[in-house]
């Protein structure tokens, strides 16, 4: 065998390696995002569960976001019951500039007879060139949320959709209803944006 023909079949192997380590990792994520799912899933989304869902809106202070509707959700596989609560969720983050989407994870890990509550927000705001709904289609989180200290992967409650139109929009403080500022809820995860895997549209 020549060196040229050495040398091409070193390369060769060197780039099915890579295919194959990249394959791996996809397939791991989708192994541990699927098993999360399935661990952390909306109760009210199991038949026998025959629970109300947890209503995801615009808190009281109207920069914060509650539920309205006591719940039950699945948290590392055990059935928890979340009661409404306002506030539950004070939005975090940098800065999401005029003309952008933005989503959030409404996250909860039962670690207390009350709650204790994050937020994920999505890997990078998206610019709107044609549409809001188009934008924040193209919103992707990490795969299943970080566990917590505790060991704890929290349950996905709900999903905030920001889009802004006018002023920069403040985390915290710029009020959910303000002029340009449009808050959209879902309950339970998004499908289509909290699974970073190989499946992911």
């Amino acid at each position: 065998m020549s060196l040229n023909d050495r040398a091409s079949q070193t390369t060769s192997q060197q780039v099915a390696s890579a295919v194959t380590d990249l394959v791996r990792v996809n397939l791991n994520a989708l192994i541990q995002d699927a098993i999360w799912g399935l661990l952390n899933r909306p109760a009210w989304n199991v038949s026998t569960a025959a629970v109300a869902p947890p209503v995801c809106n615009t808190a009281t202070v109207t920069s914060q976001v509650k539920t309205t509707a006591t719940t039950q959700l699945y948290v590392n596989g055990v059935v928890t019951s979340l009661t409404a609560t306002d506030p539950l969720w004070t939005l975090t983050g940098g800065n999401l500039a005029a003309g952008f989407v933005r989503k959030y994870l409404l996250l909860w890990d039962a670690t207390t007879a009350t709650t204790v509550a994050t937020v994920l927000q999505s890997l990078s705001d998206q610019p709107i060139v044609t549409t809001a709904a188009a934008a924040l289609a193209l919103c992707r989180f990490p795969g299943s949320p970080p566990v917590n200290a505790l060991g704890i992967a929290p349950a996905v409650v709900g999903v905030l959709s920001i889009t802004n139109l006018t002023n920069p929009f403040i985390p915290g403080t710029t009020l959910l209803g303000a002029t340009g500022v449009t808050a959209a809820y879902r309950d339970g995860p998004d499908v289509n944006s909290y699974i970073a895997s190989i499946t992911t549209p």
